[in-house]
């Protein structure tokens, strides 16, 4: 019963984890697009680059994680 009782505990300390990183990001990622065409003047064309390239880049860490991840041998230990 103890063991259950932990694994309850990490899963909600990764759901909470979750959730704060979630509201972080949208917080900045909402006003991102007026602050860069506002006060630094970037175009919509420079705007929709630097959103595709951060796309790119968080696709590209996946991609890179879970080929890492495959290929190593080790258990995952997560509980």
């Amino acid at each position: 019963m103890k063991a259950q009782n932990k694994g309850n505990l990490n899963v909600i300390a990764l759901g909470l984890v979750s959730l704060f990183t979630d509201v972080s990001s949208e917080m900045v990622f909402g006003p991102l697009p007026l602050f860069l065409t506002g006060p630094l003047g970037a175009s919509r064309t420079l705007l929709g680059l630097v959103e595709r390239v951060a796309e790119m880049l968080g696709h590209t860490v996946r991609m890179a994680s879970g080929t890492a991840s495959d290929r190593s041998r080790r258990e995952s230990r997560l509980c």
